[in-house]
């Protein structure tokens, strides 16, 4: 007895189990993690998003990337969609570059 094999099922990742449903894999989000973030040297940024970015925390004293995935996620700036993975990116940019430092 030979299977017709669905070519697209197969290159999605789905998986048939024995009793002919599909389970699908799930997709991973970006963790968010909880780390404190204080400013160290905000005035090596100058514009944009990583201003405004910096200028929130400098505000506040400290800011958690919770904090920061909160108050900047769904933005658009400068014609770029703002989403929580480039909030963490933009977190870890900070931290690697001397802006933020964790606390």
């Amino acid at each position: 007895m030979t299977r017709s094999v669905d070519v697209k099922k197969g290159t999605a990742g789905d998986k048939e189990l024995e009793n002919g449903d599909t389970k699908t894999r799930a997709v991973k989000s970006a963790v968010v993690k909880s780390t404190v973030y204080v400013p160290k040297n905000p005035k090596n940024v100058k514009r944009g998003f990583v201003k405004m970015f910096v200028d929130f925390v400098v505000k506040r004293g400290t800011a958690s990337a919770d904090d920061l995935v909160k108050e900047f996620a769904g933005r658009q700036v400068a014609n770029k969609k703002i989403s929580k993975e480039r909030v963490l990116r933009y977190i870890s940019w900070c931290v690697a570059h001397g802006v933020l430092k964790t606390k």
